[in-house]
C-alpha cells in the first residue's frame, strides 16, 4: 500500500472498509473500489494517484465529506496530555512482561543505553511483582512499549501488535529470548550431532521494534507546534513519544527535590523570627554571663 493513500487517508474522507479493496462511505454510502495494479506494474503511479483523488471526490454532491474532512492533525500521533501517554506505556510494558521469555529478541541500534535505562527506570517503578523484573526481559519490555507495541489480546497470545497501524507480529517468526539462550549454549557446545537444531536457531531473526506499516504514525514527522518551546518539532513519532515519556522521568526526579510543605516552611520562619526577636535577645543578654 503506497504510505500516501493508506487507512488514515481513507478515514480522514469517511470512507470504511467492506472488504480487501472496496470502501464505502459512512455517510452516502457510495462503494469506491481501491484496488491497485501490482507494485512493479508501469501503471502503478497513476492508478495510485487516481484513487487518491477519488477519495476524496467520489462522494455523493451532498456527502459532507467531500467538503469537510476530517482536520490533518488528526492523523498526527497524539502525545497529549503525557500523563496517558505514560500511563499507556506502562499498560503495554507490564502486559508484555508476563510473555517472559518468549518475548522477542530485539534489534535497536537506534535507542541508546541511556534512553534504556531511563525507560527500564520507568517500568521498574511501576512494576509490583519483582519477579518480572528480570533486567533483558524489563529491557525487553520497556523498549517494545516505548515504540508502541502490546502484547495481543486476540487468540494469537504468542504475538505483539502495534497500537497504532495494527500490524501483528507472531513471536514463533523472529528469535525470542528463550532463542537467544538456546543459541548461547549451542555456540559453546556445538557439535556435528548439534548442527540441524543450531541451524534452526541460527535461521530466526531478531525482532526490529521500528519496524511498522509504512504510514504508520510512530514512523512519520510530528509536525504539530512543541507548546513548551513554541516550535515545531522534527522528531519521528516514536522518538516523540519517548521525548515525552523521558520527560515525564525528569519531573518525577524534580519533585523529590520540590518546594517543602507549607508547615515545614511556617515552622523555618517562626524558628527564623525567634532568633531574631529583639525580646528573646534581651533574655539572652540578661542570662548571658557577663565577662570583664
Amino acid at each position: 500500500m503506497p504510505s500516501d493513500v493508506n487507512p488514515l487517508y481513507c478515514a480522514q474522507y469517511g470512507w470504511e472498509a467492506t472488504s480487501l479493496s472496496m470502501l464505502r462511505c459512512v455517510q452516502c454510502n457510495v462503494i469506491l473500489c481501491a484496488e491497485l495494479p501490482r507494485i512493479n506494474d508501469k501503471r502503478y503511479a497513476e492508478y495510485c494517484q487516481k484513487l487518491k483523488e477519488s477519495i476524496k471526490t467520489a462522494h455523493k454532491e451532498s456527502c459532507r465529506w467531500q467538503h469537510y474532512p476530517s482536520p490533518d492533525f488528526f492523523l498526527e500521533l497524539k502525545v497529549n496530555p503525557p500523563e496517558d501517554v505514560t500511563t499507556e506505556f506502562l499498560s503495554r510494558a507490564i502486559k508484555l512482561q508476563t510473555l517472559g521469555n518468549g518475548l522477542p529478541s530485539i534489534d535497536s541500534p537506534e535507542i541508546d543505553n541511556i534512553t534504556c535505562d531511563k525507560l527500564c527506570q520507568l517500568v521498574s517503578e511501576a512494576t509490583e511483582n519483582e519477579k518480572l523484573s528480570q533486567r533483558l526481559i524489563l529491557m525487553t519490555s520497556a523498549i517494545l512499549a516505548a515504540t508502541g507495541w502490546q502484547k495481543s489480546s486476540t487468540k494469537y497470545t504468542e504475538a505483539v501488535v502495534c497500537s497504532c497501524c495494527g500490524l501483528t507480529v507472531g513471536l514463533w517468526d523472529v528469535k525470542t529470548l528463550d532463542d537467544h539462550n538456546t543459541d548461547n549454549v549451542l555456540d559453546s557446545t556445538a557439535d556435528e550431532n548439534s548442527e540441524p537444531s543450531m541451524k534452526k536457531v541460527k535461521e530466526l531473526k531478531y525482532f526490529d521494534p521500528l519496524e511498522h506499516r509504512n504510514w504508520c504514525l510512530l514512523m512519520k514527522p510530528c509536525r504539530r507546534v512543541d507548546d513548551s518551546a513554541g516550535e515545531s518539532s522534527s522528531l519521528i513519532g516514536w522518538q516523540k513519544l519517548i521525548q515525552v515519556l523521558l520527560h515525564k522521568i525528569t519531573h518525577s526526579h524534580n519533585d523529590k527535590y520540590m518546594t517543602p510543605p507549607r508547615e515545614e516552611v511556617d515552622n523555618v520562619k517562626k524558628l527564623m523570627n525567634n532568633f531574631s526577636s529583639p525580646t528573646l535577645c534581651r533574655k539572652r543578654e540578661q542570662v548571658s554571663p557577663h565577662v570583664e
